[in-house]
């Protein structure tokens, strides 16, 4: 008799896992809003598509102007990321469906950037170029760290990689605006950090 139970449970649990197997062999994987990406205006990219608990959902987008929150039914209706499941940051967000509904929601907010919470930049910059000293290489690289802890590097050195070319041009091409905001935001450090007589 505890053989007979035996061989179920082992025959249950080969069935679960061919289960799970096929699962994971018909799984699909999508890109979100398919050659526009993680963007605005991509909520009809769905048209056409069913999807399956196992599929897997691929966020590409500009971590300085987008997001990607997993939020349940009433954050995303408010479209609130405060009480987000999870939150995504990188650029490139794989995300596995779970059974049910599965709830995204883009947080980003387009009028705030880290540079523009920079009131006094000698703070981060504290040497003041001069006409007269040696301390250009030190302003220079003070200067460099701070550009690439903000995301804003590519306002002062044209970007060698693709990956970081492709992000600068996506974000002067989707919204002008703060580019043009950022690249002020730069001039201003350059303007508080090098002395009058540079600028004459």
């Amino acid at each position: 008799m505890g053989q007979g139970r035996c061989s179920a449970s082992i025959i249950l649990m080969l069935l679960c896992m061919l289960v799970f197997h096929s699962m994971m062999i018909h799984a699909d994987t999508y890109i979100v809003g398919d050659n526009k990406g993680w963007s605005f205006n991509v909520q009809n990219w769905t048209t056409g598509k069913k999807f399956k608990a196992g599929d897997i959902l691929v966020f590409k987008y500009i971590p300085v102007i987008h997001n990607v929150v997993v939020v349940d039914e009433s954050h995303y209706n408010s479209c609130s990321a405060f009480g987000g499941l999870k939150y995504y940051f990188s650029g490139s967000t794989n995300i596995t469906l779970a059974k049910g509904a599965n709830y995204f929601i883009c947080a980003a907010n387009n009028k705030f950037h880290s540079a523009f919470a920079i009131n006094n930049v000698k703070t981060i910059i504290p040497v003041t170029l001069e006409n007269d000293s040696n301390l250009y290489l030190s302003w220079s690289a003070l200067f460099k760290v701070q550009a690439r802890v903000h995301n804003v590097l590519d306002h002062i050195i044209q970007p060698s990689d693709a990956h970081a070319i492709q992000e600068s041009v996506a974000l002067k091409t989707t919204n002008p605006n703060l580019w043009n905001r950022l690249d002020a935001v730069v001039l201003q450090w350059m303007y508080a950090t090098v002395s009058p007589n540079i600028l004459q």
